[in-house]
């Protein structure tokens, strides 16, 4: 991603590559059951991470649109 691409806002939303139940399938696969809970609770804090920026960015989205109906209302009063 470019700093044009992050002021335009046209970044494509990430993708997480590993499943909800990948923890299993990678604790067996590296022959590491201790491993499962870790991939588990990695996985779960990117949702939550993911889940956090996807609603601060509506939250500012909402903000700026409020501000802009707020311009537009003044510029029409002015008028």
């Amino acid at each position: 991603m470019t700093t044009s691409q992050i002021e335009e806002g046209t970044v494509q939303k990430e993708q997480s590559l590993l499943p909800a139940g990948a923890h299993s399938v990678i604790a067996k696969e590296l022959e590491a059951p201790e491993l499962s809970g870790e991939v588990e609770r990695a996985i779960w804090q990117i949702e939550q991470a993911t889940k956090k920026e996807e609603k601060e960015q509506e939250q500012k989205q909402a903000s700026l649109s409020s501000q802009e109906a707020a311009a537009n209302e003044k510029h029409e009063e002015r008028k």
